[in-house]
Order: C-alpha cells, then structure tokens, then sequence
C-alpha cells in the first residue's frame, strides 16, 4: 500500500474529526443536532452501509476470512465481557456500569468500518461488518443489561434481532452467502445513503471529542480504562490470531476494530434510549 494513500488517509480522518469538533464547538451543531445525527448514522446510513458492503461476489478466500473475522470478534467480546466484570469489580456501582458498557461497547461501527473501507476497500467494508455482528450482539444485550440487568432474554432477543444494523447484517449475509443480486434500481439509493457514512460517522466522533473535559482525561479511572480498551483487549487479539490461520487482511481487520475506543457519550444515551 502506497505511503501516500496512508497519508491522504489519515489527513482526511483528522480533517473530518476536526470539522465536527469545530462545528460542535462554535454551536453550529447543538446538543440536540447531534443526537439527530448520531441517530440518523445509526439507524439509517450505517445499515444501508452494511447491507450494500455484502453486495459484493462471493471467493472461497473471502468467506474464510469472514469465517476468521467473526471467530476473532466472538473471542474479542468474551474478552471485553471477563475483563469488564474482573477489573471494575472494586469500582463504585454506577462508574462500574459505565466503564463495563465502555469496554463492551467500543466505537468500531462509527470510527472502525470508515478507517477499514479506507484501508482495504469493499473487502474491508465486508469483514468489518462481519466482526461488528458479535459486538452489535453484545451492546444491544449484555451492554444494555449493565444498566437495566434485564433477565428476560425475550425482550432481549427481540431488541437485538429488530436493530436496524443487525437486520441489515441478516439480509446482508443472506444476498452474500445465497449470491441473489438487488435490482440496480434499489442498490444504487442504498449504496449513495451508503457512502455517507465515513463522512458522517468521523464528523459525529468530532462531536463526540467535543463534549470531552480535558481534566477527565486525568482521571486515574479513565487512564487504566484507556489501557485496557487500546492496548490490552487488541494486544491479547493479536496474540490469538498469531495462533490460528487467519489471513493478513482478516487479522488486521481484527486487531484494528479491537483497537478502538469507546462508543462515547452520544451512542451511549442512544442505547439508554432502547431500554
């Protein structure tokens, strides 16, 4: 991969980031801006992303590497699940549910899949969507029962089933693995909601960075959580997939999406919202 992609990557990243932090921070967006956006790229754009990424053909290749995409993001999440209850065991009861939530709940839909499809294209779009499927599994269930400690798996199924981005995962999956085509006259209005997302996904963690308090950022709470969430959970990934036969692309597609950070506070009260 060339140097200068990598650069012009990472310019656009922070350029995007920037504009949203900007525009949070001159009032441009408020308060109640953000969360409509926040809940559009949720609800909208970010399944018609996810729908369109599997529209693609299908190689005995790319199936393994979804085979070993989702077995890694299944040991990640049973990763952040253990580590969740066993490092803030100690903590006070509502920070407790807050850095639990935050390391099941990490930011690889919004920030993740729009660096993944920069990095590796439509191929990468694909195994990310793939990886995310565990992670949306466990933040509409286990993350949701940190606040509520819902038991009735019922409601749970339906709330995790019925989530416009894991209903977008399940016909997804079913168009990828059956090879049926949408007709071009449907495809091409997903694929144009679609390709908002990268923007629209960077400009609401601008957002999000907006509303952080830079004197929480010392806090010895959030130090260690940082830690955990950005180097322990990925390192011990990219330990795991050392030992199993994954591909190059399959395991950096791993590792990245296990390397990023929290949901935030946005998609935070969008999952309150849900309960």
């Amino acid at each position: 991969m060339q140097m200068g992609f990598l650069i012009s990557l990472q310019f656009t990243i922070l350029i995007l980031l920037l504009l949203g932090f900007i525009l949070k921070r001159t009032s441009i967006i408020t308060e109640s801006g953000q969360k409509d956006i926040t809940n559009l790229v949720i609800d909208v754009i970010l399944p018609c992303n996810t729908l369109t990424g599997f529209c693609i053909d299908v190689s005995p290749v790319l199936l393994h590497d979804c085979l070993w995409v989702l077995f890694l993001s299944v040991i990640a999440q049973l990763i952040c699940g253990i580590l969740g209850k066993v490092l803030y065991c100690r903590a006070e009861k509502e920070k407790e549910k807050c850095l639990r939530y935050a390391l099941i709940c990490s930011n690889a839909g919004f920030l993740g899949t729009p660096i993944a499809e920069g990095l590796f294209g439509t191929t990468g779009t694909v195994l990310a969507n793939v990886y995310l499927i565990p992670l949306r599994i466990m933040m509409w269930s286990e993350g949701v029962a940190v606040f509520t400690e819902e038991k009735d798996w019922r409601k749970t199924l339906k709330k995790v089933l019925l989530n416009p981005c894991i209903v977008a995962c399940e016909i997804g999956l079913f168009l990828f693995i059956t090879g049926i085509t949408l007709p071009p006259i449907l495809l091409a209005p997903l694929q144009t909601i679609g390709k908002c997302n990268i923007a629209l996904s960077l400009m609401v963690v601008g957002m999000i960075l907006a509303d952080i308090d830079p004197h929480q950022l010392l806090d010895g709470s959030v130090i260690r959580y940082t830690v955990h969430r950005l180097v322990l959970i990925p390192a011990l990934l990219f330990g795991i997939s050392k030992l199993v036969p994954v591909t190059d692309i399959s395991g950096s597609i791993a590792v990245l999406l296990a390397a990023m950070s929290n949901a935030g506070r946005s998609h935070y009260e969008h999952a309150r919202l849900q309960i």
